[in-house]
């Protein structure tokens, strides 16, 4: 007989013993010759909820007219013994109650937009919240995870998926920052930005780990061919003169950008008669007044760019910046933070007195680092001899002439 039926389960306790039971109750069909839709009620009590919604289930399939198959019933009892065995605050929940807020919260991924889609939006509404170079930082690491997954739904994004694209990568930590920041936006969880939509229930980013090394992180340096050809393009697209700076100062990116753009500083603190550079602890990232040599390499180089008159810090240098390395650069190299500073560091600490003293302070760092991170990073002796031989005259270039004055060119002239 096909008869809806609807079978409850109570939690209850027996009277005097405090003992748990569980009852299950219902009204079952008892058909008469004079009452062809009368009923009975059932009632029935199990020690456990498990058996007691087993009971359930089978009430269901016996007076339901069959609705539930035998492989509903397999999958139902799967179900119920991971409701009755998981971890977190859905273990023991009735599968009523796992089933309610399945059916209040599921989104189907089929429903949501393509990545690709859902990064543009997230820029977007983005762009008036960051500083510039956040800003870059995002669309850097994004537009990395757009190539593996643009056309892939959002919904469809697990966090295994996104675990493996972070460990594929280095700077970890960085794109795990990005994809939380896309996430929370697709999930409508943004503190920061409100998103008209929510796509997916939850941030699936947060669920991915990612394990720092602190104790002994590897440097990466450029090697002698990167730098020539980072060189040769610089000269061809511009930003020549913010390579040649970082490599022979060693000078982190944020050092050069205050030491370029503050008033008072840039040439007039670059003294070349006495062949130093003073960085003043109000723009070294430590804030330890440092004192940098003029070598000879680098005196060539500035004699030529105060001769041309070309900005050492032009405002179109991140971009241009950002051409070279993929033009240059090995890929696993392009996203390493200070990757100029390390190579001069490496280099300079092989190349003259190999002073841990004087290296570190140079370079604004400890002479422990020094020690551990780049001394010895470096083994081929030629390579280092021609890294500190990179002259203009090496890429062709020749400083020109000075404007003489009227009574230079009367000397001249006699």
């Amino acid at each position: 007989m096909n008869l809806q039926i609807n079978p409850n389960v109570y939690s209850k306790k027996y009277a005097g013993t405090n003992t748990p039971y569980w009852l299950v109750k219902c009204q079952l069909p008892n058909p008469t010759p004079e009452d062809p839709g009368a009923t009975k009620t059932y009632q029935k009590k199990h020690p456990t909820a498990s058996q007691a919604e087993l009971d359930k289930t089978r009430l269901m399939r016996e007076y339901g007219g069959g609705s539930v198959s035998i492989e509903q019933l397999k999958e139902f009892e799967l179900g119920l013994h991971r409701l009755q065995t998981c971890d977190g605050d859905a273990r023991g929940k009735p599968p009523l109650t796992a089933i309610e807020w399945f059916i209040a919260n599921y989104k189907d991924p089929s429903h949501t937009p393509l990545v690709e889609e859902a990064v543009k939006n997230f820029h977007a509404k983005h762009a008036s919240n960051l500083r510039q170079k956040s800003r870059e930082e995002y669309e850097v690491y994004l537009d990395r995870f757009i190539q593996h997954f643009g056309k892939t739904q959002v919904g469809g994004i697990t966090t295994q998926i996104l675990q493996e694209f972070v460990d594929a990568y280095p700077s970890p930590l960085h794109h795990r920052k990005c994809l939380l920041g896309l996430f929370a936006f697709c999930s409508g969880g943004s503190r920061k930005i409100q998103s008209p939509h929510k796509w997916i229930e939850s941030n699936p980013a947060s669920g991915v780990v990612v394990v720092e090394d602190k104790v002994d992180k590897e440097i990466v340096i450029l090697t002698l061919e990167e730098v020539k050809a980072a060189l040769a393009v610089a000269l061809l697209i511009g930003d020549l003169p913010y390579w040649i700076w970082s490599l022979f100062t060693g000078m982190r990116p944020e050092e050069t950008k205050k030491f370029w753009t503050l008033d008072g500083y840039g040439w007039d603190r670059v003294n070349l008669g006495g062949g130093y550079i003073i960085v003043n602890s109000e723009i070294a990232k430590d804030k330890r007044r440092r004192k940098t040599l003029i070598r000879p390499v680098l005196m060539e180089w500035l004699h030529y760019f105060r001769a041309t008159g070309e900005p050492m810090f032009p405002t179109s240098h991140r971009k241009q910046f950002r051409e070279i390395k993929r033009s240059a650069i090995a890929d696993n190299k392009f996203l390493i933070n200070d990757l100029l500073r390390h190579t001069y560091i490496s280099n300079r600490v092989q190349h003259f007195d190999k002073s841990l003293a004087t290296t570190a302070a140079e370079s604004g760092n400890s002479e422990k680092i020094i020690k551990e991170h780049y001394l010895d990073l470096i083994t081929d002796e030629a390579s280092i001899l021609e890294y500190w031989s990179l002259t203009p005259s090496c890429f062709g270039l020749t400083a020109p002439s000075p404007e003489m004055n009227e009574e230079q060119e009367a000397e001249a002239a006699a």
